[in-house]
């Protein structure tokens, strides 16, 4: 008896009264007896916000239906994914996705307030998927459909749409650093990619040494 007062137990409060959500959460840990994850606690909280309706609308574009493919849409990691490259364009900035609690806090600024201009960021997220889309890149020949080569080339594609830059026969130089990256050829910029990729990928410094190498490599100035 002593021990089960002494027993921690994690209580999560999940403001909704729809019964469809209640339903769902208690099937998933009355069927798998899995805790459910950050992700489908955010939904479950924020299911009816304007910022989640963005995020559906977002994971609905045709260039990210192949990347979403290799992850668990059943445990809503594409959804997640997708918030965090939308949090890129609404705090103009890259940060770090290792970190629960700064997603968490990100979700509770932009979920439980009104946004100033959801048409104008969905376009965004679109002009800088049809920027990826003209890569041109085979995301399975260079095995880069990983959410970490995701998050960078997003990113990169994000700094040339904010700065207005064209880059000439970018789809012919990215696939020659990918290329390059698989040969395991020596390169400064092909080395300091693998070493963003090689430990604590979601790192806010190794998500812009990532960036920083692929515009290196472009000619282009690095990210401060």
């Amino acid at each position: 008896m002593i021990g089960f007062w002494k027993y921690e137990l994690t209580i999560e409060y999940v403001d909704t009264d729809q019964l469809e959500i209640v339903n769902s959460i208690f099937d998933r840990l009355n069927r798998n007896g899995e805790p459910l994850t950050h992700q489908e606690l955010r939904r479950a909280k924020y299911h009816d916000s304007e910022f989640y309706g963005l995020i559906k609308k977002a994971v609905n574009i045709d260039f990210w239906q192949q990347p979403f493919e290799k992850l668990q849409k059943n445990r809503l990691e594409h959804e997640e994914f997708t918030s965090e490259l939308l949090f890129i364009i609404l705090e103009n900035n890259i940060f770090t996705g290792d970190r629960t609690e700064v997603i968490d806090d990100l979700f509770l600024k932009y979920a439980t307030n009104k946004l100033s201009d959801e048409a104008k960021v969905l376009s965004e997220f679109e002009s800088i998927s049809e920027i990826l889309n003209s890569f041109d890149l085979d995301f399975e020949k260079y095995k880069i459909y990983g959410v970490s080569h995701l998050y960078g080339l997003f990113g990169l594609g994000w700094y040339l749409n904010s700065e207005n830059i064209k880059v000439e026969a970018i789809d012919t130089k990215l696939n020659q650093f990918y290329e390059v990256l698989r040969n395991r050829e020596d390169n400064p910029q092909i080395n300091e990619y693998k070493i963003s990729m090689s430990a604590g990928t979601k790192s806010r410094s190794r998500r812009i040494k990532r960036i920083n190498a692929l515009l290196e490599y472009l000619g282009q100035d690095r990210i401060k």
